[in-house]
């Protein structure tokens, strides 16, 4: 199967992402054998994110428990 570049080009942000089938990912990892030039790009755009990164948060922005009273709801059936 003979598939566009500029498709294969589309999926690489879904295929990187892992967000793609099983067999369209064997598609793009069959073109980019073909096509070096794609193959880099795609190795380039490759980013590894870590995964406990502690996000600071100011004294506002810190969870608070609610001070609105607590509410049961019925429903009428």
């Amino acid at each position: 199967m003979n598939i566009p570049r500029s498709i294969v080009i589309d999926l690489l942000p879904l295929y990187l992402a892992g967000e793609v089938s099983q067999e369209t990912r064997e598609l793009v990892e069959q073109y980019l054998q073909t096509d070096p030039e794609i193959a880099v790009l795609a190795d380039k755009s490759v980013i590894e994110l870590p995964r406990d990164v502690p996000i600071p948060l100011t004294q506002e922005e810190e969870m608070k428990p609610s001070t609105m009273p607590s509410v049961l709801f019925s429903g009428v059936l």
